[in-house]
């Protein structure tokens, strides 16, 4: 079966594998030796965050074992952030270098050695894989020993309203504010809702489903803005900053309010529903 509510199938059955298929996933991609290490965290990272989307739907039916659940996949998934985090900082850079160009990188083609090299010591040092895989072992029991019948529909369409409800008032916080917490928050909303659009499949309207390829590029928009964000923090911080560090974080900030202003030109148009007009659209058949 494909990774969405397939379209003769019991939606609260679905669900439960979902759920199931993006723990295991992770648990595989982490144990995998097709990939370089990078790439098996940073696909495993992305499977427990779509499980987390999963388990958000199911959990008004799990009650406290829901946010049991939750804190374990979230706290397994920070396990693998120390790295992850080291491979966003390099590679963040490692693209501010490749538009500068070589003959003014400002000290980027430098700074992209290090963060390389400190990324490799992260994986090395700092990424317990075999821990990871042990725990989602764990969690993949727990999920089983939970499944039960559920109204899966009725799940759904609430999940699918109160992301799209919560992502619009996220982007008014966020265009307020411009903080970094605000903005990222507003990344986790739109990616709830494009994973859920996903997992709807063709079980959604078409104009719902025509939402997915905007909310993809908008979460990509606000990822790339909270790697730039991650990156100024650890320029500002180091102890070793260059003397080029006013500039390198004046070009930080030119980018960020790039990324910022596509992001919100394509939430104007994502969002300008109502939402109770949204909920009303957004629904299984």
């Amino acid at each position: 079966m494909t990774h969405c509510i397939d379209t003769d199938e019991d939606v609260g059955k679905a669900l439960w594998r979902l759920l199931g298929d993006d723990v295991a996933a992770a648990r595989e991609a982490l144990a995998s030796a097709k990939d370089t290490p990078d790439k098996r965290v940073h696909h495993a990272r992305q499977r427990l965050k779509r499980a987390r989307s999963s388990l958000g739907i199911l959990g008004p039916v799990m009650g406290h074992s829901a946010r049991d659940l939750r804190r374990s996949i979230a706290a397994t998934a920070r396990l693998l952030a120390t790295a992850r985090d080291a491979d966003v900082v390099a590679a963040t850079a490692r693209g501010l270098r490749e538009r500068l160009g070589a003959e003014d990188d400002v000290g980027f083609g430098r700074l992209v050695v290090d963060l390389e090299r400190r990324a490799g010591e992260a994986h090395q040092v700092e990424a317990p894989v075999e821990e990871v895989i042990a725990r989602l072992t764990a969690i993949e029991a727990t999920i089983d020993q939970a499944r039960r019948e559920v109204d899966g529909a009725g799940l759904f369409d609430r999940a699918v309203a109160a992301a799209y409800r919560d992502g619009r008032k996220a982007m008014e916080s966020a265009r307020s504010s411009l903080s970094t917490s605000d903005l990222h928050a507003w990344r986790k909303h739109a990616k709830t809702l494009w994973h859920l659009i996903g997992l709807g499949g063709k079980r959604l309207p078409k104009s719902i489903r025509r939402m997915a390829d905007d909310l993809g590029r908008l979460g990509d928009l606000l990822g790339y803005d909270h790697d730039h964000a991650i990156l100024a923090e650890r320029l500002a911080l180091s102890p070793e900053a260059s003397h080029l560090l006013m500039r390198q974080l004046s070009m930080i900030a030119v980018e960020r309010r790039s990324l910022e202003n596509e992001a919100f030109a394509i939430g104007g148009k994502l969002y300008g529903r109502k939402p109770k007009a949204f909920a009303r659209k957004a629904r299984l058949d």
